[in-house]
């Protein structure tokens, strides 16, 4: 009898929860001792502490084995370069980023239209001073680039403009992006703001922005739709 109750009470005693030295009643410390991928630390107590350290988030680019495919400036002027072989690098470079933020503001609905083809060309022509066939190339590459998977880093080509374009330059971008908006006849909400975000990205002013901007307020649906609603 005396036997059967001394083990009871240790069976007791052993599911005793731990108490504040992180020791069960009999003892034994309840910490496991730390994996390599762990951080150690001790207790007032001097007990080790066991606290795993927060893993990253993977990229679902990085997970597929993509994560060195991202494009930078640098390339999508490589690849104009090499079809246009008469670009100095630095012109390339302007090139190539005057020319993706044109089709940005084209595929914030994730399609180019046709008349947002008509008009891109010429714009790219007219403002970075080339022949009207090399600029509809440089479109195409563009383009094909901008709507496959391997798509464009577009805060890159920003950060590359900014450091090679004039305050003109810069303003004749904004004006092209707005035209470029207006080719299917109005320019939605998505898109003003599209535009907005490239000249803040580009450092220009609020009052910089709107001046350009006030060239197209009759294109802006918000304006068509309030006078729509006034002759309602």
């Amino acid at each position: 009898m005396a036997t059967r109750s001394l083990l009871h009470a240790t069976v007791i005693l052993r599911l005793q929860p731990p108490d504040a030295r992180g020791l069960t009643v009999s003892g034994e410390p309840t910490y496991k001792t730390p994996s390599p991928s762990t951080t150690d630390g001790r207790d007032a107590c001097g007990y080790r502490v066991t606290k795993k350290e927060p893993r990253p988030p993977m990229s679902l680019l990085k997970l597929l084995g993509w994560a060195d495919t991202e494009p930078r400036p640098d390339r999508l002027a490589t690849t104009i370069q090499a079809r246009l072989t008469n670009l100095a690098p630095t012109r390339a470079e302007f090139v190539a980023a005057f020319a993706g933020l044109l089709v940005r503001v084209a595929y914030v609905d994730r399609s180019v239209s046709e008349a947002e083809r008509a008009v891109l060309g010429p714009l790219l022509a007219a403002n970075a001073g080339l022949p009207l066939a090399e600029a509809e190339t440089v479109i195409e590459i563009v383009t094909h680039q901008a709507t496959t998977l391997e798509g464009i880093s577009y805060a890159s080509l920003t950060r590359a403009f900014n450091a090679i374009a004039t305050a003109d330059e810069k303003a004749r971008l904004i004006d092209c992006l707005f035209a470029v908006a207006t080719a299917e006849g109005s320019i939605s909400l998505v898109e003003d703001e599209e535009v907005r975000a490239v000249a803040r990205a580009l450092l220009l002013s609020h009052q910089q922005l709107i001046t350009v901007r006030s060239r197209y307020k009759d294109q802006l649906e918000v304006i068509q739709a309030a006078r729509q609603a006034r002759g309602a």
